[in-house]
């Protein structure tokens, strides 16, 4: 179900018009004229939140460069010249940029740029072109695995490196997805099973880690200034957005970090139990962080994270907080879903799936089987994430 504010479709406009008519919005609503929800704009504005809608379709390939050719800090002819390639050169291309002719380039200095796919002769493979061969960067075969870091930590929790989101690995098992009755979108109810190992965050992705990826360039979404960074979930992010985060984590450590399926996140969720929530059938009183949960928690922004008790996977505020994206598309229901744990996807996917609702929504959104959607492309305030890992 969509739960969100539609005044939202502005942002959809701006990602379409693209920067130069979110500027001359920006310009009108200056100038007193109310375009389409002005109050979008404000803030950080409008330019900025074009800049950063973008999703990275993941590629591993070498390319020729046939003529000298610019690589830009962004997709965008208007970014910085970040390097000059030569011609006749090979380039490394790790992502292509879904509905756009740019593509994502590890550069020979060992930096992340952007090119146009008109600058782009035909893939090389490993081959040198003209005797200059691409520098070698931190590609997924030959990037050495990151040692786990236990101490300091609970038992059964480890990280991949300071500053990573601290993990927890769940058993296999099968369990009941959905519901028989209530929500249509969750019907109708299947077992699901999951026959591998895989771990999740403890936590939600805070501020402090979302930053940390800003910093090394890999996260084009800034923190609002009144989070704190130690000890709140990030937010205000898209699907997309999130999707610039595993992708740096993965380029941290080596290791295969994603978001979660659905079938994964709720199995994460019901954590063995079949109640609505993992504590039972009643949200109670300051079980969790939302609008109607009760406690002495700020209603403008998410509680910390790690105030409530965790579920008995050891996760915690898997209920409320910031609803989480997950890699599936959104589908109105579970008809042919399958047994499999494996992300729903659909081509030119445009809306994905959000679970867990957050401290903006009444209880019911946080049900261990409550399913919301929103637009890949735009970020909202309430939403955030939580990322899984693959063991084996």
């Amino acid at each position: 179900m969509r739960l969100f504010p539609l005044s939202l479709i502005s942002l959809t406009i701006v990602t379409a018009l693209g920067f130069q008519a979110a500027t001359a919005l920006e310009a009108r609503a200056a100038a007193g004229e109310e375009p389409a929800k002005v109050e979008l704009y404000a803030a950080q504005g409008a330019f900025q939140v074009a800049q950063s809608l973008f999703v990275v379709e993941q590629l591993e390939e070498i390319y020729q460069v046939p003529q000298q050719a610019n690589v830009y800090q962004r997709p965008d002819e208007r970014s910085e010249t970040i390097e000059i390639i030569p011609g006749n050169s090979a380039i490394r291309v790790t992502g292509r940029i879904t509905g756009t002719p740019w593509y994502r380039v590890w550069t020979n200095n060992q930096v992340v740029g952007y090119l146009t796919a008109d600058r782009l002769g035909p893939p090389a493979s490993s081959q040198s072109i003209g005797g200059k061969a691409p520098a070698p960067g931190p590609s997924p075969a030959q990037r050495p695995q990151v040692a786990a870091l236990t101490t300091g930590l609970p038992a059964g929790v480890f990280q991949d490196c300071q500053g990573c989101p601290q993990m927890v690995a769940l058993p296999p098992g099968k369990f009941s997805m959905g519901s028989a009755k209530g929500d249509p979108s969750e019907q109708p109810a299947r077992e699901v099973t999951i026959d591998y190992d895989f771990a999740v965050g403890r936590f939600e992705v805070t501020v402090a880690e979302w930053q940390a990826c800003v910093a090394a360039g890999a996260c084009s979404s800034q923190p609002d200034p009144v989070q704190k960074p130690a000890a709140v979930a990030m937010r205000n992010i898209s699907w997309g957005d999130a999707q610039q985060f595993v992708g740096w984590l993965r380029q941290q450590t080596g290791k295969p970090y994603r978001l979660l399926s659905e079938a994964e996140w709720e199995y994460a969720a019901r954590a063995g139990t079949g109640t609505a929530f993992w504590w039972g059938n009643r949200a109670g009183s300051a079980e969790a962080d939302c609008k109607d949960c009760g406690g002495p928690w700020d209603r403008k922004q998410p509680t910390a994270i790690g105030r409530f008790d965790p579920n008995p996977f050891g996760l915690h505020d898997m209920n409320g907080g910031v609803a989480e994206w997950t890699a599936d598309c959104w589908f109105d229901d579970y008809q042919g879903a399958g047994a499999k744990a494996k992300a729903r996807d659909r081509e030119n996917c445009q809306q994905r799936v959000l679970r867990g609702g957050s401290w903006k929504q009444v209880a019911e959104h946080l049900r261990s089987t409550a399913r919301h959607y929103y637009d890949a492309l735009v970020p909202y305030n309430g939403n955030g994430l939580r990322v899984a890992l693959t063991l084996n």
